[in-house]
């Protein structure tokens, strides 16, 4: 269900329209002008990065793949018709993304042991050495 409203959400908000927004600074006129978006593309993509750090070893590489997913789901929009190309929109989901990495990262180096099996993760303080 995430991943259905995840792709709705980004892929077809603005259908119809096309565009292209590539100034970055743009971002300082949508924490003014409309905060609440800012802060969902960046809440959006915190639990995909949560679950891509479980999985992964190395941040750098899960980075780099995240960001070419998204340039092609930003492009694609522009291509078809589905909204806008906005970098402060590649900024925001990738900003989203890696803060969702940085809390398991962050758990982990606390000792807490997080494993998954399948679809299903489970989170639970790791034993004390005695």
């Amino acid at each position: 269900m995430y991943c259905i409203l995840t792709i709705m959400l980004v892929m077809f908000k603005s259908r119809g329209f096309s565009s292209v927004n590539l100034n970055p600074l743009d971002i300082i006129n949508q924490i003014r002008d409309l905060p609440i978006t800012v802060f969902i593309n960046m809440l959006l993509f915190i639990p995909i990065g949560s679950c891509i750090s479980i999985k992964s070893k190395s941040m750098t590489r899960s980075v780099l793949i995240f960001l070419l997913v998204i340039l092609s789901c930003e492009f694609s929009q522009y291509i078809f018709h589905l909204g806008i190309l906005d970098i402060v929109d590649i900024i925001l989901n990738l900003c989203g993304f890696i803060l969702g990495y940085l809390i398991i990262d962050y758990y982990k180096s606390c000792g807490w042991y997080i494993e998954s099996s399948g679809n299903l993760f489970s989170i639970r303080k790791a034993n004390p050495s005695i």
